[in-house]
C-alpha cells in the first residue's frame, strides 16, 4: 500500500457569524415579546447593511425559567428568552463581518457566540479536485520510486481509499463579553489548509 498526500491552501469564502438576543421578564410572554422586538431590530439593521434574508437563519430559540440561587436556596424570578441567529457572509460580503457585529450589538444583540470561516460548496469542490489530483500524483510517484529500481512495473490498482481533512476556522467570542465589546473589532479569515490522503494498493509485476 502506498499513501499519497495532496495539500491545498485556500482563503475561506464564507464567514458565519452567530448573534443572539437574551431577554428576561417576570412572565414568559413578556420575555418573548421583548426578545422578538430586539431581534426584529437586529435583523432590520442587517438587511439595511445589505444582508439578504436567505443568509439569516434561526440557529437556537428557547424560553426557560429564570432561577436565582443564594444561601437560602433557589427561587424562580421570571423567564429568560433566547434567540440566536446564524448570519452567512459570502464572497465579497465577508468584508462586512465587523460591521455586522457592530450593527447587531448596537441594535440590541447581547450574545455574540463566534465567527466561523468555511468554504462555499463551489470552492470546496474545486479545492477537493485539486487536492485529490495532487494526492494521486504523489502516490503514483512514490510507487514508481519503489518499483522501478527493482525492475518491477505497476500493472494496475487493487484498491483505493480516501481520507479528507476539511478544517473549519473558528473565531470565538465570549457571549458575556458583549458588554465590553470594542466597536470596529477586525475579523480576519486567514488561510486554511485542505488535505486528502489516498491509500492505494497497486498490482505490480
Amino acid at each position: 500500500m502506498v499513501v499519497g498526500i495532496g495539500t491545498v491552501k485556500v482563503r475561506p469564502d464564507v464567514a458565519i457569524i452567530y448573534l443572539g438576543v437574551e431577554t428576561r421578564a417576570p412572565e414568559a410572554s413578556e420575555a418573548a415579546q421583548k426578545n422578538a422586538a430586539l431581534m426584529s431590530a437586529v435583523i432590520n439593521e442587517l438587511t439595511n447593511l445589505g444582508i439578504e434574508e436567505k443568509d439569516i437563519r434561526t440557529a437556537y430559540l428557547s424560553i426557560y425559567p429564570d432561577i436565582k440561587c443564594d444561601t437560602n436556596g433557589c427561587v424562580q424570578v421570571g423567564y429568560v428568552a433566547t434567540n440566536t441567529i446564524e448570519v452567512s457572509l459570502r464572497g465579497e460580503k465577508m468584508v462586512l463581518a465587523s460591521s455586522v457585529i457592530d450593527r447587531a450589538v448596537g441594535a440590541g444583540a447581547n450574545l455574540v457566540s463566534g465567527v466561523t470561516f468555511t468554504l462555499s460548496d463551489e470552492l470546496q469542490e474545486s479545492i477537493s479536485d485539486q487536492a485529490l489530483s495532487k494526492a494521486i500524483a504523489d502516490a503514483q510517484a512514490k510507487a514508481k520510486k519503489v518499483t522501478e529500481p527493482l525492475g518491477l512495473k505497476i500493472l494496475g490498482v487493487d484498491s483505493v481509499s480516501l481520507n479528507w481533512q476539511y478544517p473549519v476556522t473558528p473565531y470565538p467570542f465570549r457571549a458575556e463579553a458583549v458588554t465590553s465589546y470594542d466597536k470596529g473589532m477586525q475579523v480576519f479569515p486567514g488561510e486554511s489548509t485542505y488535505t486528502v490522503q489516498v491509500q492505494v494498493v497497486y498490482i505490480i509485476g
